[in-house]
């Protein structure tokens, strides 16, 4: 390599492009971006997909001649050429997915617990359902100005779609999961001005009560630590069914304390009719006559 003459940018261009054309796009082809400073667009159309390992916070003793630029200054050129600049592991995204073939045992757990569903990396420890405030970074992607350059075709047409009142199709629904940095600002925008057109700024709530009338039930639904039987008893306590008594007992308290609801819901009981379920409603409308009633699954 000492004494073959440098390739020049054309040819480092050509190189990517055929590569892209042999490999398909399913392959990630990386090009180092501190040697070609001022050409990175160029490079990026040419059909790369990836700049390979760039540091953010040690100084570059490799190539000290030609550092990698500043992640800002990337993550800017990358979005000029109509990019997100995504950070990574190690291992690419598609690996990482595909774990129980080319990840150690001992490394899968932790790479798991590393990534989103795509397989980048978490960028941080929120997870929905836990509460909290969300990441600062996040909200303030929600909350930024983009332009619409920086937003394919492809996705226009499916939030004009979803605007519109139109079906999407599964494929159009993942692609709305999938969006990043500047599209998921556009995404959530729209659906917040959806909202706003639908239902305006009132939010509302109602004060009720959920009366599990029985948690016994036939169906072993893997997912369900409610149901409970003989099996359970020294694990989740014993099983119940309520009476009729206890029942009106419960919405009574209710509406006393505020209520203006109760939610029925409970397990499959093998001895239930049709008829029970009615039984249960006569019970709650006699005994309270104005609670709204919201009763049982399509199961039930």
């Amino acid at each position: 390599m000492a004494r073959a003459p440098e390739p020049d940018l054309d040819e480092l261009l050509w190189t990517i492009a055929v590569a892209r054309i042999i490999f398909g796009g399913a392959m990630s082809i990386q090009a180092p971006p501190n040697l070609s400073p001022g050409e990175l667009q160029k490079i990026i159309d040419a059909g790369i997909n990836d700049w390979g390992g760039v540091s953010p916070v040690t100084q570059d003793f490799v190539n000290p001649e030609a550092p990698w630029p500043h992640l800002n200054d990337l993550a800017g050129e990358s979005a000029r050429a109509g990019k997100y600049l995504q950070e990574r592991l190690t291992i690419y995204p598609s690996y990482a997915m595909d774990g129980e073939k080319w990840l150690h045992p001992e490394l899968r757990t932790r790479v798991l617990q590393m990534t989103d569903a795509e397989g980048f990396p978490r960028t941080d420890e929120w997870v929905s359902g836990q509460g909290g405030a969300a990441p600062l970074e996040t909200v303030s992607t929600l909350n930024s100005r983009y332009a619409n350059e920086h937003i394919s075709e492809e996705l226009f047409g499916i939030v004009a779609k979803a605007r519109q009142g139109t079906e999407l199709t599964e494929r159009e629904i993942v692609r709305l999961f999938q969006v990043r940095g500047p599209e998921l600002a556009y995404v959530c925008q729209q659906a917040d001005m959806l909202r706003h057109e639908v239902n305006g700024d009132t939010v509302s709530y109602v004060v009720t009560r959920n009366i599990n009338y029985t948690n016994v039930c036939y169906f072993k639904c893997q997912f369900c630590a409610f149901s409970k039987g003989k099996l359970s008893e020294n694990l989740r306590g014993r099983p119940y069914d309520l009476d009729s008594e206890e029942i009106a007992r419960r919405a009574r308290e209710a509406w006393q304390r505020g209520a203006s609801e109760v939610c029925l819901q409970g397990g499959i009981h093998p001895d239930y009719t049709g008829q029970k379920y009615l039984d249960v409603l006569k019970t709650i409308r006699t005994a309270t006559p104005d609670m709204h009633i919201h009763a049982f699954s399509a199961l039930e």
